[in-house]
């Protein structure tokens, strides 16, 4: 698991390349940002940059589960159940899906 609490994206793609190095049944990458667009615009630079780099063999290779935590300072009235987004990456697809 890794918290990265850095605002540029590099260093969240950095910490999410960290954990896709290990094998693991289940790894974290948990991060904020201000708004909810910020999110979405964080996790399409995450699929550009690490997860497209990978390519299908090399996604296809990742046992378990890989998760992006997202916290979004806009959503704070509703902390911790709207506050936090949780986007698991699809291995086949190389897209990340909201679960809550």
């Amino acid at each position: 698991m890794e918290l990265e609490n850095q605002l540029r994206d590099d260093q969240i793609g950095y910490s999410l390349w960290k954990v896709l190095c290990i094998r693991a049944d289940l790894r974290l990458v948990f991060c904020y940002r201000r708004t909810s667009k910020d999110a979405i615009n964080l996790l399409r630079y995450l699929r550009d940059e690490v997860i497209d780099a990978m390519g299908l063999p090399g996604r296809l290779r990742l046992d378990g589960h890989t998760v992006v935590v997202v916290g979004c300072r806009d959503e704070t009235a509703t902390f911790p159940y709207g506050f936090f987004k949780w986007w698991e990456l699809e291995n086949k697809t190389g897209k990340f899906e909201q679960l809550w």
